[in-house]
């Protein structure tokens, strides 16, 4: 199994990144398109055999080393005898102290490594591979050549005679790599610089098994759908009727996965059994049987659904995902499962029921997915998601763990998952899947927030006085709310903590607060993101307009729409907010958002707040 991953300067990722892949899982990726979830997956494959990685990576820093590295967990050793015992010079080891027992437990460690501009101004790539305990064979050591004519890949295997392991390097490296040190990046630069030096006398070898081929079938990954092009429409040809049978075949032809779990009758590589439970137990259906025709060759033999022909075209795209995700769960050697988006066309029930599909079986396989689904998000399982940020042409990746409990701070400032969902109103997805969030304090900041983002958006506020002179550029503003989600803040005096939260998961958030709550002389970590209705509440904002504006105040009424001047600056029961009246629609929402724009002058606190959205800061 995939214990962790290090890497860096790797694609979009200058600094070093560490995910640790250790618990029941689904470990989640999320994160906006472009934000580098598939470039990971796309470096672990980079650490396998070649067959699994016809091409290379790019580095985010040409001039500057970079790295990949995977740490898999296999099966015990069977005989002591097999593994060779450690060298007499390794015999400290660097994990015993963590409780590792090198008799029970055997690791592979592998990567990539480009070292830039190494031998004759030329960059050079390497793969490399390892036991840890050691066996009785030395690191696999390869050099990668790239065809500049078709981009094919040439693996030249190598070894450096002569040359003495660096023990005490060797030994800092699998502490680092294994407990993510502070000082983990030194020690992996120094390992590799050591071992790879370019410099050195190297002599091509023979391919051998190594650690790789222990690999070769205990990791298997489904592909994004760009993969194979299969995008449709109705201005395509190929639905017409002539070129429906034509169609059909080209795309069972790429249902690779149900026709090769079919076609093992002898169950050499799938159990069946299993398969079914697991089927069933996602989709709790009976209704969906798939078979083969008997009437051809293995290749041409026909996919079935409940007997009949054209299955792929008769069911629906989510029992499909749930049929090729039931047949992996069941493969006898896969140990490791990575999925890039298992969850197309699925309901959230059948997502609610992959999540504990695979918690039931995380002793037998480690699954790792990607997605753009809210619904893998929960607090349970947070701290096995991975949110991917992205800043201009660089990408971070923010641990779930450091969201849910943080146990190396003090426990006044640990985050814990009960809090976090208190002041979050359970609205967790929508702050990790949030490219910009503002906090709101209450559900008529929230109505009339989500009210003004909407009619912005659509261009019907661009005609209202505030919005045609210098005070505002409203392309501008548009952009600064596309990209925005709307919280309501569960509770009050959580501001510091949202700030936390926002700062731990490298979120630009920013709040809106009532005087009542932010006017105390309380002092915020970054009063910058922080803006406080000058009069009290959005209320008071409301009623302040009207005070002046008689004709306000009437067209407000006529939309149900509480304006009680006699509350001004005090405490106001739930019927005396804003849009909180039982007799108010949407409608009355949308109109009483517009009356409130178009009334509004450049002095009002209303222009302030919108000002604030509009730069960013108070």
């Amino acid at each position: 199994m995939l214990r962790s991953v290090c890497f860096k300067n790797f694609v979009h990722f200058k600094e070093k990144q560490f995910l640790d892949f250790q618990g029941a899982g689904p470990f989640i990726f999320i994160g906006e398109n472009g934000a580098g979830k598939s470039s990971v997956l796309e470096g672990i494959r980079r650490c396998l055999h070649t067959e699994l990685s016809t091409s290379v990576s790019s580095s985010f820093e040409n001039d500057k080393l970079s790295y990949f590295i995977c740490i898999f967990e296999t099966e015990p050793m069977k005989k002591e005898n097999d593994a060779g015992s450690l060298k007499k010079e390794n015999d400290a080891d660097p994990l015993k102290k963590k409780g590792t027992d090198p008799l029970k437990k055997e690791y592979v460690i592998c990567g990539v490594v480009v070292i830039p501009k190494s031998w004759e101004d030329m960059t050079l790539r390497y793969k490399f591979a390892m036991y840890y305990p050691e066996r009785n064979k030395p690191m696999q050591k390869h050099l990668l050549c790239v065809n500049t004519k078709d981009g094919r890949i040439h693996v030249h295997a190598f070894k450096t005679p002569g040359s003495k392991e660096n023990v005490d390097s060797k030994q800092k490296f699998i502490k680092a790599i294994f407990e993510n040190t502070p000082d983990i990046d030194e020690c992996i630069e120094t390992f590799l610089l050591s071992e790879l030096d370019p410099a050195r006398p190297i002599e091509e070898t023979e391919n051998e098994d190594g650690p790789l081929d222990l690999l070769t079938n205990r990791i298997v990954f489904t592909f994004p759908l760009r993969s194979i092009g299969p995008l449709q429409w109705s201005e395509s040809e190929r639905i017409r009727h002539d070129k429906r049978e034509e169609n059909y075949a080209e795309a069972e032809r790429r249902c690779e996965i149900i026709k090769s779990f079919l076609m093992d009758e002898n169950q050499t590589r799938f159990d069946r059994t299993k398969e079914g439970q697991i089927f069933k137990a996602l989709t709790k259906s009976e209704a969906y049987s798939f078979g083969l025709s008997d009437d051809s060759s293995n290749s041409d033999r026909q996919l079935l659904l409940n007997g009949s022909t054209f299955a792929l075209l008769k069911a629906p795209e989510g029992i499909l995902e749930a049929k090729a995700f039931s047949i992996l769960m069941s493969g006898k050697q896969y140990k490791t499962i990575i999925l890039e988006e298992p969850d197309r066309g699925m309901h959230p029930q059948f997502i609610e029921r992959m999540v504990h599909l695979i918690k039931q079986y995380e002793s037998e396989k480690r699954v790792i997915l990607t997605t753009h689904n809210t619904a893998f998000i929960s607090p349970w399982t947070l701290s096995d998601c991975f949110v991917f940020r992205q800043n201009y042409n660089e990408c971070c990746i923010v641990s779930g763990k450091a969201i849910a409990m943080d146990t190396k701070k003090p426990k006044k400032q640990r985050i814990f998952m009960k809090k976090l969902r208190l002041l979050t109103s359970d609205h967790l997805s929508d702050i990790l899947f949030a490219k910009k969030v503002l906090f709101c304090e209450g559900d008529s900041d929230f109505l009339f927030i989500t009210e003004l983002k909407q009619q912005i958006l659509s261009g019907d506020a661009k005609t209202i006085c505030i919005f045609k002179g210098d005070t505002f550029d409203y392309m501008k503003l548009e952009d600064s709310l596309v990209e925005l989600t709307i919280v309501k803040l569960n509770g009050k005096g959580n501001t510091k903590l949202c700030q936390s939260v926002s700062k731990e998961i490298k979120l630009d958030a920013f709040f809106l607060l009532d005087k009542e709550t932010g006017g105390k002389g309380e002092k915020f970590g970054d009063d910058t993101n922080v803006f406080i209705w000058k009069y009290g509440d959005i209320e008071d904002m409301v009623i302040k307009m009207c005070m002046s504006n008689v004709k306000l105040k009437s067209d407000l009424s006529e939309q149900n729409v509480t304006v009680n001047l006699d509350k001004f600056q005090k405490k106001k029961e739930s019927n005396e907010k804003l849009f909180l009246r039982e007799d108010v629609s949407i409608a009355s929402i949308r109109t009483g958002v517009k009356l409130i724009l178009e009334q509004c002058k450049p002095e009002s606190d209303l222009v302030s707040f919108i000002r604030f959205l509009y730069l960013g800061k108070a």
